[in-house]
């Protein structure tokens, strides 16, 4: 908890675990597009010519400029290509889990943590985004009360058939679907399997994880909100056991949080006080309101 209160006051990143860091060192400004080449605007496709545009990378491509356009202007520009370094700050509303669910997340630790195996309300989270040589990555990471920390990490990358897919710990991969409804950009798997980084000739040799034995369909909801939050959703239902695991919250730009505390420092208020956290609120900054005192204290459920 202490590195989000250190992080709204400063804008300066927390220190990230080595591995953690190694995780999110970009190799280059890349994006998602599977080809180095096409993450330039002005690079070509071999074969394509000045009457042949080559086609448009990443989410935008996958989308269609009709849908694409629809999107607000501020979820464009976080999915943009290249991939830009940022981080997001906010809080978790709520983390929930069934029974199931969080045994299925803590036999999962054991293969890296694919999902996080704690529920809780209120809970300080950082999400970092950035390139690396495969992607994009998302690294997600849980602050629970007394110092205690859950990273959930994985890499979206758009494979050499176009498909979208998100690279998880241990070889899983999940393909999905991206689409735009009503101005929220969707994201919903299509099945899993395991990329053992075994080949068959030509081909990549993958295990597909039966659609009864896999935790369901994961469901990624990205709602653009005003003064820069977005508010991420994630529901994961299995198709005979229903809901194992349901999570939302709003986050923002690590620097736009910062800048709303030192609005309010500046004016001679002290961190905490009562009108600092009402500037706070005024400028939308709820994690800033949550930090400023015990009221943002996160509920650990085990």
């Amino acid at each position: 908890m202490a590195n989000i209160t250190k992080y709204i006051v400063t804008g300066r990143r927390p220190e990230l675990a080595p591995a953690v860091a190694t995780a999110l060192a970009p190799v280059h400004p890349g994006g998602l597009s599977p080809d180095p080449r096409h993450r330039d605007g002005n690079q070509h496709r071999p074969g394509s010519h000045a009457g042949h545009p080559d086609p448009i990378p990443g989410l935008h491509g996958l989308l269609g400029e009709v849908a694409w356009r629809r999107l607000p202007a501020t979820v464009r520009a976080r999915f943009s290509e290249p991939i830009r370094r940022v981080d997001y700050i906010g809080e978790f509303d709520i983390v929930r889990a069934s029974l199931l669910g969080r045994a299925i997340a803590w036999v999962c630790t054991l293969i890296g943590t694919p999902v996080v195996p704690r529920t809780g309300q209120g809970v300080g989270a950082i999400i970092h985004v950035g390139p690396v040589d495969r992607g994009a990555s998302w690294l997600r990471e849980y602050q629970w009360p007394n110092g205690r920390v859950c990273r959930v990490h994985s890499t979206k990358v758009i494979g050499a058939d176009g498909t979208l897919v998100e690279e998880l710990p241990a070889g899983l991969r999940m393909p999905l679907e991206v689409f735009e409804r009503h101005g929220v950009l969707h994201f919903v798997s299509l099945g899993y399997y395991f990329d053992l980084g075994l080949r068959f000739g030509a081909h990549k040799l993958k295990i597909p994880l039966p659609h009864w034995l896999s935790p369901g369909t994961t469901h990624v909801e990205h709602a653009d909100e005003s003064d820069g939050w977005f508010r991420f959703t994630m529901t994961v239902t299995h198709p005979f056991l229903g809901e194992l695991f349901y999570q939302t919250g709003r986050f923002r730009a690590a620097g736009e949080c910062a800048a709303s505390r030192r609005a309010a420092t500046a004016t001679g208020h002290r961190p905490g006080s009562t009108m600092s956290r009402r500037m706070s609120a005024q400028s939308g900054c709820d994690a800033c309101v949550a930090r400023a005192g015990p009221r943002g204290i996160a509920q650990d459920r085990r």
